[in-house]
Formats: structure tokens, sequence, C-alpha cells
């Protein structure tokens, strides 16, 4: 940019360029492309780093709440281990599903259910979890759901700018 800048205003430079082609009108267009491709540039950059920020906050809520989530669950099946028909409604067995739709949609289900049953709920009680307990991890859960659509969202953003930048870019090469 520095190099079409100077070409333009240096009388001997701008001899040059005229010599090798480059008109002003010429030399004006490839700065405002220059230009272009630099906004470009930076706008993905910055897109970039807020993906990483988005993507980086998805994994550490989810961490959390999954944290919560598997406390939890352990001490329903010590609290429910003489109760085969609430284990099973609350899916207290099994593995827990990792992709986030499994998980979410497990993890939902669980706190939902959970939330319906006051007995159940009282009956955790004795083991030091209460209804805001479980309020709380059901909150860690919506706030995951947030965030990966947030991270979704700053994906595409990304995917948008780099897009743009490498048509400025190849704009700025014809």
């Amino acid at each position: 940019n520095q190099t079409i800048t100077l070409s333009m205003e240096d009388e001997v430079l701008k001899k040059y360029a005229g010599q090798c082609g480059y008109t002003p009108q010429r030399l004006g267009e490839g700065k405002k492309l220059w230009e272009k491709a630099e906004q470009a540039r930076y706008k993905q950059l910055t897109k970039r780093a807020e993906q990483i920020t988005a993507t980086r906050t998805y994994y550490e809520l989810k961490e959390k709440a999954h944290a919560t989530y598997l406390h939890i669950i352990q001490t329903c099946r010590l609290a429910f281990v003489n109760d085969p028909a609430l284990q099973f409604k609350l899916e207290l067995k099994g593995k827990r599903k990792h992709d986030h739709g499994g998980w979410t949609s497990q993890t939902n289900y669980f706190y939902n259910t959970i939330l319906s049953l006051p007995d159940a709920m009282a009956r955790l009680a004795n083991y030091n979890v209460s209804r805001e307990d479980l309020e709380a991890g059901k909150r860690e859960l919506y706030e995951t759901i947030e965030a990966s659509a947030q991270k979704l969202n700053a994906i595409a953003e990304s995917q948008r700018a780099t897009d743009w930048r490498n048509r400025a870019l190849k704009e700025l090469r014809e």
C-alpha cells in the first residue's frame, strides 16, 4: 500500500510507474483493492478470534455443567439404589452420552424428570442435594446450550469473513 501511495505522489516514481503501464487511475484502483483486502483481512482475524473465544467458552461451560450433572447422577445412584423403577425413569444406569445433541437431550430429560418428582427430591435432600442444586445444574445446561449456539454462530461468521477475505485477495491479485 505504501508503494502504491508513493507511486501516486512522488513525480519520479509516478513517471516510472507510468512507463510500466501503471497509470494514476490504475494505481488508484489498486490502492482501493489493497485497502479492501486489508479491511477483509482484519475482519477475518477479528471473527476468527471471536470464534476461538466462543469455542473456549462453550467447552468450559460444558465441562462445568457435565461435572455438576455427573455428581448429581452419582448421588442419585446412591440415593435410589433400592428403587429400580426410579433408576429406570431417571436413566441412571448405562453410559452417559457425549455428543452435544445426545448429552443435552439426556441431561435435560434428567433435570426435567427429577424436578417433577417431589418424593425423589426429598430423598436426595438426605444426600445434601437440594432443589436449588438441581435447578442450578439445569441452568448450567441451558448456559451450555446457549454457548453452543453462540459458538456455531461465531464459526459461521468467521467462515463468511474468511470467504470475503479470500475474494478480496483474489480480486487484488487479478
